[in-house]
């Protein structure tokens, strides 16, 4: 557990890392179409349920302040800052990838103790996985707890179409469901409301929204201690309902921007909003909403085209590990015969002199760096 708890630390710390690039990505991309700003928090997603990766010199670890060096001294496939073995190390060390930063961290950390039966690091990374775990634990309770809860309520609700349902105990559309999820609205909706919800909802359902904001909140479960975290999960929604009214208003037309958006302020003052469950989503963020609804135009051709080369520039900058300074490739062209055209060594009790066009050759094995202190001479 303890072993899951320092791998869950690495990807969290990593995908840190990756959220500060999608923020400021993101902010090049305001006035884009929200679509491409909901693709790039998948990069995020991925970093975080994922701990290996592909190496790319394209990668951001490549750039200032960052030296992975330490972090990949395991392997290159994966950034591990807090070393599995940490709690035993006679003198504890770990990285966070920024080397002005690694000395003060590695230095506050406790030293071995070794009168005592646990070391102090020991403990800590104990107590840690424990409230890590409980975490988690009562994350996943409440999501189920409220989802049952709020299913418990729509039992009253009256099908209307298909998968549509309307009841009187609710003031806001949501959907709710999985495997057959459903799409619940308020009873008393104008005819032409109701088009623009069920459309909206719709789209949510043709994405498949509705699994993956379950399984983003699950990964936020086991990242819960991350306070990026949550920012991701927070304007992932976001992103996630704007780009749905974006999808309702290429279909539809902007000239209904004024009435979408009294709808959704109805919705955001009425007090009767069912109770709230990270399993089921309605309309929320209404305030921004509403603002990029009004100043909503259709994307020129040369903004898609940006936004989407953004969107690939930033799976290849974010998604990938660094390459460390070409390190592993350089230590297997060492290996190998070297020829110099003037002797480089001689045993101090050798009374050999090397003549003119002596040729010498130095072997660099795998094995053992003593035999460069044994060079195989050839004369000729």
């Amino acid at each position: 557990m303890e072993t899951i708890f320092l791998k869950i630390l690495n990807m969290s710390l990593t995908a840190t890392y990756v959220i500060a690039a999608v923020l400021l990505i993101r902010l090049l991309l305001k006035r884009a179409p929200k679509k491409y700003s909901y693709l790039l928090w998948a990069i995020v997603l991925f970093r975080l349920v994922c701990p290996v990766s592909i190496s790319s010199e394209l990668s951001i670890f490549n750039a200032p302040p960052f030296d992975m060096t330490a972090a990949q001294k395991n392997s290159p496939s994966a950034l591990s800052y807090v070393p599995a073995d940490i709690g035993y190390m006679e003198k504890p060390g770990m990285t966070v990838g920024i080397p002005t930063m690694n000395a003060m961290i590695s230095e506050s950390l406790p030293p071995a103790a070794p009168a005592a039966s646990v070391n102090p690091l020991q403990l800590w990374i104990k107590i840690g996985t424990i409230v890590w775990g409980s975490g988690v634990a009562a994350l996943l309770l409440y999501a189920l707890v409220s989802y049952f809860n709020l299913k418990r309520r729509m039992v009253t609700a009256v099908r209307l179409n298909n998968q549509i349902y309307e009841s009187d105990s609710i003031r806001s559309p949501f959907i709710l469901g999985f495997i057959q999820p459903r799409i619940y609205i308020p009873f008393g909706l104008r005819e032409q409301e109701r088009i623009y919800i069920l459309k909206h909802e719709a789209y949510h359902l043709r994405r498949k929204d509705h699994l993956i904001k379950p399984l983003a909140f699950a990964v936020l479960a086991i990242h819960w201690f991350n306070p990026f975290a949550w920012l991701a999960f927070a304007l992932m929604a976001k992103d996630m309902e704007m780009s749905c009214d974006e999808r309702v208003l290429t279909e539809t037309g902007s000239g209904i921007a004024k009435d979408y958006c009294s709808s959704l302020l109805a919705f955001a003052t009425n007090q009767r909003f069912p109770s709230a469950s990270p399993l089921a989503f309605g309309e929320t963020g209404i305030r921004e909403r509403v603002k990029n609804i009004l100043r909503f135009r259709a994307p020129k051709k040369r903004m898609i085209a940006f936004s989407a080369a953004a969107c690939i520039l930033a799976v290849a900058v974010c998604a990938t590990n660094p390459i460390v300074n070409g390190a592993i490739d350089e230590d297997i062209e060492l290996y190998g015969s070297y020829r110099f055209e003037e002797q480089v060594y001689m045993n101090l009790f050798s009374s050999f002199m090397a003549f003119e066009g002596f040729k010498e050759y130095y072997t660099l094995p795998k094995t053992r760096l003593s035999s460069l202190m044994k060079p195989a001479i050839n004369r000729k």
